[in-house]
């Protein structure tokens, strides 16, 4: 058990160091900044996979309306005669 306590104390002393060390703060105060940004962008990822769905939806329903539109044979646009242009 002794030696068990003899690395609790080395442990702490070593992490009391390490706070102490200009580079070892920068570098957890990265990891927070990064750990932050991840946590926004995950919570923005979920409305993106809904948007993607609403996507698939709007593309699949102007697919649909195209293919009737082509299928009743109608033209939409109508042709171009030289005597009705405007001057």
């Amino acid at each position: 058990m002794h030696p068990i306590n003899e690395l609790k104390q080395l442990r702490e002393q070593m992490i009391e160091q390490l706070t102490q060390i200009p580079e070892y703060q920068a570098l957890k105060a990265m990891e927070r900044f990064i750990g932050e940004l991840s946590n926004i962008y995950e919570g923005a990822n979920a409305p993106a996979q809904n948007e993607a769905s609403l996507h698939k939806a709007t593309v699949a329903a102007l697919d649909s309306r195209h293919k009737n539109d082509v299928s009743s044979g109608s033209p939409r646009v109508t042709p171009y005669i030289p005597a009705h242009r405007v001057a």
